[in-house]
């Protein structure tokens, strides 16, 4: 049968479709079958990569130029597919791949049938070794970079040509003198290094060049074309490179952020620098020069991505001393001077005798936690045009009783009201757009709040503890609510979550023990886990249409609560769902439900009467356990067994 030829439709496409890698000797330097290897080849190679045209164009005039040369047929076609897979780089890797080829004959097998010329050198070894594993430890040009707790051991390798000699030998003495992992050390089988070998050591020079042992045995070698290191193994594939990653620094007690080198391979993470804290968006960025730092060398407020005024070193200092000539603390009264734009944290602000605070209206940015723990505060004027509250500014402030916000403000940070047991009241501005997790947590004479029609996100634990608030008014453009927005929220009787609501987090009313009424948003998929926990007033709830899933705990030790009307849509009720409802009488079973947990109605001992749908595919044996009234069950045929051995007659097939 007459082979297909490919070269016509694949000269006329490099041709047309990528004319700068058209060759018009191609003819002459290819023959047909070899265009026609080419272009399937580059076909997958353009489906696979998704390459950009120029980087296309790139690979086949390499291909053109290099893979041309090697005279042998078997090594052009085994050349093309570990050139297209990525497994070799033309011209470095032309010996290797010769080598392979070569051995591949010796033993009897096709050399397309391996992934890489390493592969088929690794498999066949001649393992002439000449003498025992030299110990790097003993070898003049390796200084020891760091032993790892995993056994592996680091040396830098010193640039010299009795270093690339001496790494040679080690390949030798290691894995024998016909292995070619690394074309920077190219071996000519008998302990030479070939000459090609040299200019591509120089040309790996983007990085000081490094090589591992594990248990005292050659495992991998570093280098790279570009200041990137990379590391290949014994096969000459890549097992590593270094990243450069911004982390937080672990430990650090002041919760900074740095640019790190991480080793992939070896796991080494090391800080490059630009250790700071915050970002540029929104409040305080600060940088420091290293981690022993504790003073920043620089430091600015930032607002919707826009600095508001810089702080370098002495600023503090400067600022404390203005604030002592121009400010009066009298009768516990401060008056911040006007010509102040960002307040520091100043010994002042938190002065026992402080009462009161006049800010200028000039001030934009005042300083994390500067009237944090202020005990005897208990009035602050604020400048009318301030952009952002910052974090923890009036924590734990536990006198403060009343402060007007200013009307243009737009972020209230994490924790800023946290802990201010006094305050009664807060009208939030409209304009605010952004509140951090915690704002206004333990604020427990917190009456009542309305949030601002552009709030979207009510953050975790919000107003959790504020043991007084008895009204929310929430945005009608609401989309979510964070874990424990409102937990132990004890005077809270009714609140009603706007249909914009998608996301509901756990625990949002736990302990809301005063809670009589919740209004659900229409479409609520899932009742998160401990939704309604210990709302101990809650006596009747009715479940969105959309709901598929009550978590557990949800409805926890709610021991008001007689009745729970559930939607068709409902699914799946999981564990201790429903547990320590002592009340609940009746419980009606959508026909769609496939899945009772365990426990999930446990001391629910008002229980009279249960029916289990034909639906229901997974049914825990102590789902109804402590439910001591029960009069009967009637289940399917395929929950009789079960039921029957802790419920005895009660027990009825449908």
């Amino acid at each position: 049968m007459k082979k297909k030829d490919n070269s016509g439709t694949v000269a006329e496409f490099l041709a047309t479709q990528y004319p700068i890698s058209h060759n018009p000797e191609l003819g002459e330097k290819m023959s047909r079958n070899q265009l026609g290897l080419l272009g399937r080849q580059l076909e997958k190679k353009i489906r696979l990569s998704k390459k950009k045209e120029e980087e296309v164009c790139a690979f086949v005039l390499e291909w053109i130029l290099y893979v041309d040369t090697l005279k042998m047929p078997v090594a052009q076609r085994a050349a093309c597919k570990w050139f297209c897979a990525g497994t070799v780089i033309l011209p470095e890797d032309e010996l290797k791949i010769l080598q392979a080829v070569k051995v591949a004959k010796n033993n009897h097998v096709d050399p397309l049938a391996y992934d890489s010329p390493m592969e088929i050198i690794d498999s066949f070894p001649r393992a002439i070794r000449p003498g025992k594993p030299i110990n790097p430890f003993k070898v003049s040009t390796l200084q020891l970079y760091r032993i790892f707790d995993n056994g592996l051991q680091v040396f830098n390798v010193v640039e010299s040509e009795e270093s690339r000699i001496n790494m040679r030998h080690i390949i030798d003495t290691h894995w024998g003198m016909d292995s070619n992992p690394w074309c920077i050390l190219q071996g000519d089988g008998h302990g030479n290094l070939t000459p090609q070998s040299a200019i591509y050591w120089k040309r790996y020079n983007g990085f000081p060049k490094r090589v591992a042992f594990k248990n005292g045995r050659l495992t991998a070698f570093s280098a790279g074309a570009t200041r990137k290191r990379i590391w290949w193994n014994r096969l000459d594939r890549v097992i590593g490179e270094v990243e450069t990653v911004e982390k937080p620094v672990e430990g650090d007690t002041l919760q900074r952020t740095a640019l790190y080198e991480i080793d992939r391979f070896t796991g080494e993470a090391k800080i490059l620098g630009e250790i700071h804290k915050g970002d540029q968006q929104n409040g305080l960025y600060e940088k420091y020069h290293t981690l022993e730092d504790t003073v920043p060398h620089y430091s600015a407020y930032f607002l919707g991505g826009k600095r508001l005024r810089s702080q370098w070193p002495g600023m503090n200092s400067s600022f404390e001393k203005k604030v002592g000539e121009s400010s009066r603390l009298e009768e516990g009264t401060l008056r911040i001077p006007s010509s102040l734009q960002c307040l520091p944290a100043l010994p002042v602000l938190k002065a026992p005798a402080l009462k009161e605070v006049f800010l200028p209206d000039e001030l934009k940015v005042i300083e994390e936690s500067a009237f944090c723990e202020s005990k005897g505060l208990e009035r602050v004027r604020m400048p009318k045009e301030m952009g952002i509250i910052s974090a923890g500014l009036f924590k734990d402030s536990r006198s403060l009783a009343s402060i007007q916000l200013p009307s243009e403000l737009q972020i209230i940070s994490a924790e800023s009201f946290s802990g201010c047991e006094r305050l009664h009241k807060i009208r939030i501005p409209r304009s605010v757009k952004i509140i951090g997790k915690r704002a206004f947590a333990g604020c427990a004479s917190l009456e009542e709040v309305t949030l601002p029609a552009g709030l979207k996100t009510i953050p975790d634990s919000m107003f959790e503890n504020c043991t007084s608030l008895a009204s929310v008014t929430l945005p009608s453009q609401l989309r979510e609510i964070q874990a424990h927005a409102f937990k132990d929220c004890r005077k809270l009787e009714r609140i009603v979550i706007p249909n914009s609501v998608v996301r509901i987090g756990k625990g949002v009313f736990e302990g809301c023990t005063n809670l009589k009424e919740v209004v659900l948003p229409k479409k609520l998929k899932t009742i998160p886990d401990s939704f309604f926990r210990e709302c101990e007033s809650l006596w009747t709830i009715k479940l969105p249409d959309t709901v598929t899933s009550i978590n557990e705990n949800a409805f926890r030790d709610c021991r008001s609560l007689k009745e729970v009307f559930l939607p068709e849509s409902l699914e799946k009720i999981d564990k201790e769902a429903f547990i320590g409802c002592n009340k609940l009488k009746d419980i009606d079973f959508p026909p769609q439900l496939k899945s009772i947990g365990k426990a999930a109605f446990s001391g629910c001992s008002s229980l009279l009467e249960i029916l289990i749908p034909e639906s229901v595919k997974h049914l825990d044996e102590s789902a109804f356990s402590m439910c001591t009234n029960i009069r009967y069950f009637l289940v399917p045929p395929r929950w009789f067994v079960l039921l029957y051995q802790r419920y005895g007659r009660r027990v009825q097939t449908l």
